[in-house]
């Protein structure tokens, strides 16, 4: 068992693969932010840029985007997704230490980047350098996994019935994708899915299977009131979809 985006696991692997799975979390994402940004060019800066499905959708809008992660195998796949021609900076950062000198015209955190903050005090000092990089009047977005969600208690047999199956029939092979376990440990707030990656000839071989650990953290709204006030921060808007239909995200826009 290894951790979720180690260096060579099949979380990076097919990433992009299970993002689009995952559409249902993210449709509207892009226009939301753009909209809060304002008319390109503006400048945004990205948190946990991942492979670039964000970056790269605000570039080719017009903004001028920059964005970091933390895995350099993650940003291999984002440079390999880069469209011809399309500008961007991307470098490697943690996010509770970057520092790229200059103000944006909106920060954002996407797709659950701060649920990986699992302190506290990690998330004071995430929070404090995205607010040192956002200009006046500028906004933050944090997209974040619902603490209802991570904190639920879900039977076994609910788990088993999750399993996603991809095909590639071009490659005579299929991706499935399934919670081999979760553990939710309350005291510490923090949710553990153990999640099994089968890669499989389409033969029913096994290619290749690995399991990785996903681990989110969530907040109360005492621990998310706290560290706002911490920061010199205003909550704007909360919402629980990009979209005008209700989810189960919790999106926060701070100013």
């Amino acid at each position: 068992m290894i951790d979720y985006y180690a260096p060579g696991s099949l979380s990076i692997g097919f990433y992009d693969v299970m993002s689009a799975v995952c559409h249902r979390h993210l449709d509207g994402d892009v226009a939301f932010y753009a909209a809060l940004a304002g008319s390109p060019p503006r400048a945004i800066l990205e948190a946990g840029v991942g492979t670039g499905r964000v970056a790269w959708a605000l570039a080719e809008r017009g903004y001028e985007v920059t964005g970091f992660d933390r895995s350099p195998d993650m940003l291999d796949a984002a440079e390999r997704n880069r469209p011809p021609g399309l500008a961007a900076w991307l470098a490697v950062g943690e996010l509770t230490a970057f520092d790229f000198g200059r103000r944006f015209d909106l920060v954002i955190a996407p797709f659950y980047v701060f649920n990986h903050l699992h302190s506290d005090a990690e998330r004071r000092a995430a929070l404090a350098r995205l607010n040192a990089h956002r200009a006046d009047g500028a906004r933050i977005v944090l997209h974040l996994a619902g603490a209802a969600v991570l904190s639920a208690d879900i039977p076994e047999a609910t788990l088993a019935e999750q399993r996603t199956t991809v095909r590639f029939d071009e490659h005579d092979a299929m991706l499935q994708v399934r919670i081999a376990g979760r553990e939710v440990d309350h005291d510490r707030q923090v949710c553990a899915q153990h999640v099994e990656y089968a890669l499989l000839h389409a033969d029913g071989r096994v290619l290749h299977r690995s399991v990785e650990t996903l681990r989110y953290a969530w907040m109360t709204d005492g621990q998310l009131t706290a560290l706002l006030d911490g920061a010199g921060l205003r909550l704007l808007d909360r919402r629980s979809g990009f979209a005008d239909a209700a989810g189960v995200e919790d999106i926060l826009v701070l100013g």
